[in-house]
């Protein structure tokens, strides 16, 4: 339950550096400790309300962060953006998703992605099922991410063991088109 809280107005670190002014709060929710005292769980919230350093933009919002060892040696991890916007000379992102998963002891592991996020005033909605990687994989071997702008068009990518299929359906249309077969490691993905 310890939080901490910097207010800054027109701070600068070290002479010659950019000024920064806003707030930016972290708290810890909770952490566990195993008998070494290193931790097993950590669930941690950072907050920033109107925080700038002069000439690189603002950032709003909140980013929370939960990890969590598991009996079976892998882990389990959690990152949500909570209502955090971006700003960089007039340029805006704004993020309201999770990234969510874990690994096992062996080396496999699944993830998920669901939310929304803007960019450049373009709104996106990311839905996933669970992307599973097998052991010694760097990329994931199945599972899929849609990307559905406002408009309603969508893209999937679908994983497929060593490669992946590309699915775009305009909004309205029927059918897909299905591009079938890219290579992870020919795409620099894995």
């Amino acid at each position: 339950g310890d939080s901490l809280s910097i207010v800054a107005n027109a701070c600068v670190a070290e002479f010659g550096q950019p000024a920064s002014t806003g707030s930016l709060g972290l708290a810890i929710n909770a952490i566990e400790l195993d008998g070494r005292d290193d931790p097993t769980a950590l669930d941690v919230t950072i907050s920033f309300s109107g925080f700038e350093e002069e000439g690189f933009g603002t950032l709003s919002g909140a980013v929370r962060l939960w990890f969590k060892d598991d009996a079976s040696g892998g882990q389990q991890l959690r990152v949500s953006y909570s209502a955090t916007a971006v700003s960089e000379r007039g340029d805006g992102l704004a993020y309201d998703f999770d990234i969510s998963g874990g690994s096992g002891s062996s080396g496999d592991g699944a993830f998920d992605m669901n939310g929304t996020f803007v960019i450049g005033g373009a709104g996106y909605a990311m839905t996933s099922t669970t992307l599973r990687f097998n052991t010694g994989a760097s990329h994931p071997t199945s599972g899929s991410v849609t990307l559905r702008d406002f408009l309603g068009n969508t893209v999937t990518l679908r994983a497929r063991g060593d490669t992946f299929d590309l699915e775009f359906r305009p909004f309205g249309a029927p059918f897909p088109l299905i591009i079938p077969g890219f290579l992870w490691g020919a795409q620099r993905l894995g």
